[in-house]
């Protein structure tokens, strides 16, 4: 009975949160293709990386110059790793989080490598 509760939980879950795509390659013009993903340990999140990073890195509307920037500020404010690594995971709260003279740092610091 449990185990069909959870299927049944997992697959409300999926039907509302997820949603399955499917890719057709070819066995002998995408051989490249295949042979890659054959080598990567996820072939999910390896194509997710790839897109991420096409898309220009970005995270929450930060973009991976800005988050790396952030958690320089943070490293230098004395914030411990895993407030760090909770800052980095939650971007979009972590930079209302950090006051406004390190906003106002931030910022310049952005600005001076633009």
């Amino acid at each position: 009975m449990a185990n069909e509760a959870k299927r049944r939980a997992n697959a409300k879950y999926d039907a509302n949160n997820t949603k399955q795509i499917k890719l057709k390659l070819n066995l002998k013009t995408d051989a490249d293709i295949l042979a890659r993903l054959d080598e990567v340990e996820s072939k999910q999140g390896y194509i997710k990386a790839l897109i991420r990073a096409d898309m220009g890195a970005t995270y929450l509307g930060y973009s991976l110059e800005e988050l790396k920037l952030l958690a320089e500020m943070c490293r230098r404010q004395g914030i411990e790793e895993k407030e760090l690594h909770d800052f980095v995971s939650n971007a979009q709260n972590a930079y209302d989080y950090i006051h406004e003279e390190i906003k106002d740092k931030i910022e310049k610091e952005l600005n001076k490598k633009r």
